[in-house]
């Protein structure tokens, strides 16, 4: 009767390594697909919502009654909490509206007098 030696070797490390490699580049490839998408979906808010501030600074004009400016803000998709906040000037008053997606670095700035638009910034 002959013995045979059990090879306990390399062989099982080796496997549970694979599984492992095979798993890391399984979440690997997932977490960059997540920020793909990730990356996507905010890229379209931003360039939805700076078209909608656009569309909104574009329509005021010079002259414009300052309570008309809810009704475009809706129209045009900008939260109307917005166009209630008036901010005190040296040289009168300003109302600001940020794209909410760039959190207030694009922005259209309305001077008024509380009456009518007497200027307007346009956002880049």
């Amino acid at each position: 009767m002959t013995l045979h030696k059990i090879d306990s070797g390399p062989a099982p490390l080796v496997a549970i390594l694979k599984k492992i490699g095979r798993w890391l580049l399984r979440a690997g490839i997932a977490f960059v697909l997540c920020f793909v998408v990730f990356m996507a979906v905010y890229s379209g808010w931003v360039w939805w919502d700076l078209r909608q501030l656009r569309g909104f600074c574009g329509e005021v004009k010079v002259g414009t009654h300052v309570e008309t400016l809810p009704a475009l803000a809706q129209r045009h998709g900008i939260n109307s909490r917005w166009i209630n906040r008036h901010v005190k000037l040296e040289n009168g008053v300003a109302t600001i509206v940020p794209a909410a997606s760039t959190m207030g670095d694009v922005r259209c700035v309305i001077h008024h007098d509380e009456k009518t638009v007497l200027s307007i910034e346009q956002p880049p």
